[in-house]
């Protein structure tokens, strides 16, 4: 019996060691498995924004007063936290911010092209809810005022 047991305890060694170097070499090192984390992460980030931007540029989403972050999520098939993160990572900006950016471009093309047009009807096509919220985000924006910008870039025939 003595030796039956041996047996059994050689055996169950024997297996724990091949379990273990088994193991072993499928370990990935912590290291390693950061930087694979953090290029997935990229990754994903990158085809997020890339995804975000060109719904914004086709659909020009940022035109809608009231775009709100579920909206896009919505949208994209995603949820909030995916979005805030890759915009903040990707952009170092808000989903506010990002929105507002877009705004403020279309607004650009709107003082220069069509230089007669009121402020009041350029922030609203612009997306803006309100003429103060317009000017307020233009300046910090840009440095300047719509009607600075106007006055610098607008083409007059």
């Amino acid at each position: 019996t003595w030796l039956l047991i041996g047996l059994v305890l050689l055996a169950i060694g024997i297996i724990v060691i091949i379990l273990r170097s088994r193991h072993k070499r499928t370990e990935i090192p912590v290291n390693q498995v950061k930087t694979t984390t953090e290029k997935t992460n990229v990754n994903f980030n990158a085809d997020l924004m890339q995804r975000i931007c060109q719904m914004m540029e086709e659909q020009k989403l940022y035109l809608n007063a009231d775009m709100k972050l579920q909206d896009l999520a919505d949208l994209l098939g995603t949820n909030r936290t995916y979005i805030i993160d890759c915009i903040k990572t990707t952009r170092g900006q808000s989903f506010t911010q990002l929105i507002n950016s877009y705004r403020i471009e279309h607004s650009k093309h709107l003082l220069c092209q069509q230089p007669d047009k009121k402020m009041s009807a350029i922030a609203t096509e612009s997306g803006f809810t309100t003429e103060t919220t317009f000017f307020r985000t233009f300046k910090t924006i840009t440095g300047i005022t719509p009607s600075e910008w106007r006055t610098r870039y607008a083409k007059i025939d």
